[in-house]
């Protein structure tokens, strides 16, 4: 993950020359339409994990956007070997539709904020030698602001880096290796912090 990072940062380098030559202007028309791909999380960028996902946005009218993402993330750690390995996986599934207003548009700079709301689902699961001795499921409903940037490198193609922040609540069941099942506390809060940071390339049709 730290070279795909290092790859986009490379690219919004290499076609910085090629924006300021070309008059490409920030799209946020009615009627433009566009596929995000996005990374989520500076704290998530390491070695043997994922943490990101696609989605579809549409101006609905001027400077305003509708837009739905699904997300997915993986982790997995392994200590040891043979019957004295350990193996810890963990996995995730989001859905998060959002509705974004821009507020500053600066040629090939759109700054803009919005309403986010999301929902997501995860499980994990702990083995030693190849026997499951712990597993877990939980959901976590949130919802909040975001507020971000988008620089357009070409007509159809942007780059952004967006900051989200909002409130969160998280319940879930964890059941040990006999099988007993047990409520994990309901966890509530205000998310802020590296991991809310996200960034998105975003290819738009037409």
């Amino acid at each position: 993950m730290k070279r795909l990072a290092t790859f986009v940062m490379a690219v919004v380098l290499a076609t910085a020359g090629v924006s300021a030559q070309d008059d490409v202007l920030c799209r946020a028309k009615a009627g433009d339409a566009l596929m995000l791909f996005t990374l989520n999380g500076l704290q998530n960028i390491g070695a043997g994990s994922f943490n990101g996902g696609v989605g579809m946005g549409y101006y609905i009218s001027n400077g305003l956007q509708i837009r739905a993402g699904v997300g997915f993330g993986t982790n997995s750690e392994t200590a040891g070997e043979g019957d004295a390995e350990a193996k810890e996986t963990n996995g995730s599934f989001s859905i998060v539709p959002a509705l974004r207003l821009n507020l500053v548009n600066s040629s090939t700079v759109c700054g803009y904020t919005g309403l986010q709301v999301g929902f997501m689902s995860t499980s994990g699961s702990t083995s030693v030698g190849g026997t499951e001795t712990s597993s877990s499921s939980s959901s976590t409903i949130s919802a909040g602001l975001i507020l971000g940037a988008e620089w357009f490198a070409w007509r159809n193609v942007s780059l952004s880096l967006e900051y989200g922040f909002g409130y969160s609540s998280q319940s879930g069941t964890e059941k040990n290796g006999q099988g007993t099942e047990t409520d994990l506390p309901t966890i509530s809060g205000i998310n802020l912090g590296l991991s809310t940071v996200q960034f998105a390339l975003a290819l738009y049709f037409n």
